[in-house]
């Protein structure tokens, strides 16, 4: 116990670091330590005591009683780690392969080569501070490595803080519940995100014609009772509670995953307004040489805002920063798997040579009367096949049962391939045949009139 508290100590920055976590969060409390070795010791005091009694009661009294030892014990806890070494593989090649999934998904949104910027703090209060965007805009447009500049109040990754709320449609007489989010974009914002549109046209380029303009994406168009994307074009739509400012739509895109995909794509509206608190400025730029091109970025962005600081994420990075809990969950079931699986090959390696002692006369028999090398090494293995077959029929439906659950937790997820079962089953088959199978070739090839003379 107190190797194991040195160890505790000495690798706690390197598994914080792991798992991308906070020192102060990766230890434990002192009172929690304290508990753990009172429970450990009381256990190991407790259990180990139980299992002495019990041996006690199968020593030899009478010559002839046989010694049954501890066999089906071992036997049993080797099954049962097996299984818990199967179910561990199953759980990381299932979250590896869910995390997978999220990172290639086709999110209906291109955010790779977009840069974005934290919008100026200084300015929140500045009553020409859409003016001073749209100088920022304007310089940064006439650089060729820039492909497209917006704004928007949340963007692509971010989980929306406010803006929840229902609209109207009274034309087609709908007044749906559902909450509607509404975001702010500015002119390029469907060329900077490669959004499809579906019908209509991105804000205009004269700011004047954008006034009480919006832009729907299909879901929040079909909530609103349009029967097409075309048919919503040129409509009026009212936020409630107002009904007498109508806001006509000009645009409608594809669906696409604002968030991860632990959750269901939602309606959002877009307006052209500018965000009246921070907000965001997006950057499509051409990343054939990225550092030259951030520089640039900071140097016009210091230009125009010199109070505040150049603070950026890349869209891509930004999304998959959902990510990272998922991906913190998967490297600590690879360390269980290991884990798991060393103390499965140890306890295997342990019974096999218990196996193997207490069949040697059994196995000098079979080679006195003509078995070979071979025929004893494949009758030992069947054996331990038997025991990974019991530990794999016992993994298989907790496994299945945890990793569905598990799976609930997303929106959109991979399937539970039959293939991660298999292969689990057969990485620990692989791994006991390999621990199995020297210690049986060593116990074959010994001399059997050695060990008959022993015996």
């Amino acid at each position: 116990m107190i190797i194991s508290f040195l160890l505790y100590l000495i690798f706690l920055n390197s598994v914080a670091s792991v798992f991308n976590i906070p020192v102060d969060r990766a230890s434990i409390p002192v009172g929690y330590v304290i508990l753990i070795s009172v429970l450990t010791v009381s256990g190991g005091i407790f259990f180990s005591g139980m299992f002495h009694g019990i041996e006690l009661t199968r020593i030899k009294i009478l010559p002839d009683q046989k010694h049954v030892g501890g066999g089906k014990l071992k036997s049993g806890l080797v099954v049962v780690q097996m299984a818990l070494s199967i179910l561990f593989l199953i759980s990381t090649l299932m979250v590896y392969k869910q995390i997978s999934f999220m990172k290639n998904k086709d999110l209906g949104v291109a955010l790779n080569d977009v840069v974005v910027l934290t919008g100026p703090a200084s300015l929140n209060a500045d009553g020409n501070k859409r003016q001073r965007y749209e100088g920022f805009r304007s310089d940064l447009q006439s650089q060729t490595s820039v492909e497209g500049v917006t704004f928007n109040q949340f963007v692509p990754g971010q989980e929306p803080g406010f803006g929840f709320r229902e609209f109207n449609n009274p034309m087609q007489g709908k007044s749906p519940e559902n909450q509607i989010l509404e975001n702010n974009a500015g002119r390029g914002f469907i060329k900077t995100y490669g959004l499809k549109l579906l019908a209509g046209n991105d804000f205009s380029e004269n700011e004047a014609q954008n006034l009480n303009r919006v832009i729907l994406n299909e879901m929040s168009s079909q909530l609103l009772g349009f029967e097409s994307p075309e048919d919503a074009i040129g409509k009026e739509i009212f936020r409630k509670g107002n009904n007498t400012t109508p806001l006509k739509i000009a645009g409608v895109v594809a669906d696409f995953h604002h968030e991860g995909l632990h959750k269901a794509i939602y309606p959002i509206i877009w307006n052209n307004q500018f965000p009246s608190e921070f907000g965001y400025f997006s950057v499509r730029i051409n990343t054939q040489n990225l550092q030259e091109t951030l520089s640039r970025l900071q140097a016009t962005w210091t230009r125009h805002y010199p109070k505040d600081n150049f603070d950026f994420v890349l869209a891509n990075e930004q999304f998959n920063r959902q990510y990272e809990s998922d991906s913190r969950f998967s490297k600590l079931y690879v360390w269980l798997t290991l884990l798991s699986i060393g103390i499965a090959t140890i306890g295997l390696y342990g019974l096999i040579l218990f196996y193997l002692e207490k069949r040697k006369k059994e196995i000098s028999l079979r080679k006195v009367n003509g078995a070979n090398i071979g025929q004893i090494i494949h009758l030992i293995n069947l054996t331990f096949i038997k025991w990974v077959v019991i530990a794999f029929v016992i993994a298989i439906p907790v496994a299945y049962y945890a990793m569905h659950k598990w799976l609930e937790n997303f929106a959109y997820k991979t399937d539970l391939s039959w293939w991660i079962f298999a292969l689990s089953g057969l990485l620990t088959l692989g791994i006991a045949l390999f621990t199995v199978s020297w210690q049986s070739f060593k116990a074959a090839s010994k001399n059997p009139v050695e060990v008959l003379r022993y015996e």
